[in-house]
């Protein structure tokens, strides 16, 4: 009596338990890979492109170049980098953004041969 099997007996078998892992385990193949970082590297890139800009914006107004002599930033079509480029030559930034990320010009607004001047 005391091994006997009692009918209301609560809990899970060992065959319910690896089927449940099974499943969570096919579960997690199936949708795992639909998890991706690309939101995360398109915040980054925005926010990189954003201190850039300012940057050359401050570094314009704080040298105040002569005309002709402007500040820029250069977006190299195709490539995923751009450039800002100083013609004192004290300052130069290349930034080559992440493959996922690509910089396309839409909207109403465009800009002139693919640069920025300040």
């Amino acid at each position: 009596m005391f091994f006997a099997r009692q009918k209301n007996a609560q809990g899970f078998s060992a065959l319910e338990i690896i089927m449940v892992i099974v499943i969570a385990g096919v579960l997690g193949a199936v949708f795992m890979p639909r998890l991706s970082t690309a939101p995360i590297s398109l915040a980054t890139a925005v926010s990189t492109i954003q201190s850039d800009l300012r940057f050359a914006q401050e570094l314009a107004m704080s040298r105040n170049p002569t005309p002709g002599t402007p500040i820029g930033i250069t977006f190299s079509a195709g490539t995923r980098t751009y450039t800002v480029t100083d013609p004192a030559g004290a300052v130069t930034i290349v930034r080559n953004l992440p493959s996922d990320v690509i910089l396309t010009v839409g909207g109403r607004r465009s800009i002139s041969r693919q640069r920025i001047l300040f």
